[in-house]
């Protein structure tokens, strides 16, 4: 009885902090639709953009479950024929983007915006689930552990400056030296003639000889010039290196964290949900006995390890199985420095989960035997919050973030039973 009452007790807290949001998707789906078999475009228009509409509709509908996870997609496909025999439940799908009718092939090409209801679709889903179609519920209570940033070491990247100064001196010196003359030529010459003739008569002839020298000498002189030239270069290079921090990559800072006391409120209350809708009961850990000391306890050498404590967990999952709990929860919330959205300019918070497990006491398929077995294991799960002031934003960080493990453990969860 007591169960009840805090599990009732929390679902009424839930019910009043946690508004229900019903949440859509916008998609544009297009199609071509061949009217040949209908006749004229203009005397068929209405029923012609009906029947492309519909086909456009689909194909949005046929987008979004395309995107679907592994997981979902196989819980999909146990109520896929429930959804889409009534997609028209689901979709609002009568906005026009473009339209164009093609004469040439009597074909009319059409987009269509559409909203799909995400929040419709996944509750039907949840239903369909092994889980939420047994008589007996799971009960869960959840371990996770919230630490908030308290600092941060501040990482400043490596940036080298050089400064050059590069001065070039470059000197010519020219001299030119030119010495000329006039061309001349002096000639000298000696000629002598010597002639020694001798001359024979004989009978029939007459013999003469004579012999002649010549002798010339000279001198020559042309202009003549010289050209001297000399150049000299002087390079100085002045180079100055200096290192220092450069921006600032708060992605890379490391963070100190604390663990935290008030914000497991606000974890269940993201989760609570979603666990109903799956047929699970969750408990809050005041309600079993002996678990809440060991929590206190797990969350001290959480904060001096960052992991649990591999004995305090033993003792928690011996408590839980006295009590008859069917699976619990674990996991940290790492909330994050305060920041302000771009946008709003309201407080802002970033809260990021890098691991979470969710781990029950049942036996394998076949089996009677039952033991502590991990079922579900999701990771790098993160969210905003915004608020007014701290406090606010980081409950709503914490709950929306929460909602988002809930949604993902237990898709994991269903599609391995289907197995």
């Amino acid at each position: 009885m007591l169960k009840l009452h805090k599990l009732y007790t929390l679902f009424i807290i839930s019910i009043l902090f946690q508004p229900l949001i019903a949440f859509s998707l916008e998609i544009n789906g297009k199609a071509t639709y061949n009217y040949t078999s209908i006749g004229d475009y203009d005397l068929n228009k209405e029923i012609i953009r009906s029947k492309a509409m519909n086909l456009a509709c689909k194909d949005a509908f046929k987008k979004y479950v395309s995107e679907m996870d592994r997981d979902t997609r196989k819980n999909y496909n146990r109520v896929k024929s429930e959804i889409e025999n009534n997609l028209n439940d689901y979709l609002t799908c009568d906005l026009v983007v473009d339209e164009q009718n093609i004469k040439d092939n009597q074909s009319l090409r059409i987009v269509v915006k559409t909203d799909i209801d995400t929040t419709a679709i996944e509750q039907i889903i949840n239903s369909g689930s092994k889980i939420a179609s047994e008589d007996s519920k799971l009960t869960i209570t959840s371990l996770m552990i919230v630490r908030k940033a308290t600092g941060m070491d501040e990482k400043f990247d490596r940036t080298r400056t050089v400064n050059r100064n590069t001065d070039i001196n470059t000197t010519t010196t020219s001299s030119d030296r030119n010495s000329d003359a006039d061309s001349s030529f002096t000639k000298e010459g000696n000629k002598s003639i010597n002639t020694d003739q001798i001359e024979a008569v004989d009978d029939s002839s007459v013999i003469s000889s004579s012999n002649t020298d010549t002798t010339e000498s000279g001198d020559f002189q042309g202009n003549s010039s010289q050209r001297n030239d000399s150049t000299q270069t002087t390079k100085n290079v002045d180079t100055n290196i200096r290192e220092s921090g450069g921006g600032r990559i708060v992605s890379a800072a490391k963070y100190t964290y604390t663990v935290d006391d008030g914000l497991e409120g606000a974890i269940e209350s993201g989760m609570t949900e979603e666990l109903l809708e799956n047929n699970f009961d969750l408990l809050s850990l005041d309600s079993i006995p002996g678990v809440i000391d060991l929590y206190e306890e797990i969350k001290k050498a959480y904060s001096k390890s960052n992991k649990y404590d591999k004995k305090l967990t033993k003792k928690v999952k011996d408590a839980l199985v006295n009590d008859e709990v069917d699976c619990y929860i674990t996991g940290s919330f790492d909330v994050g420095i305060t920041q302000r959205s771009p946008t709003t300019g309201a407080i802002m918070k970033n809260v990021i989960v890098k691991k979470a497990v969710l781990e029950c006491y049942m036996a394998k398929k076949g089996k009677t035997r039952k033991r502590w077995r991990p079922q579900a294991t999701v990771s790098g799960i993160q969210a905003k919050g915004e608020g007014s002031d701290e406090q606010e934003a980081e409950t709503n960080a914490v709950r929306i973030t929460s909602n988002k493990v809930g949604k993902l453990l237990l898709n994991k969860f269903n599609a391995k039973r289907l197995n």
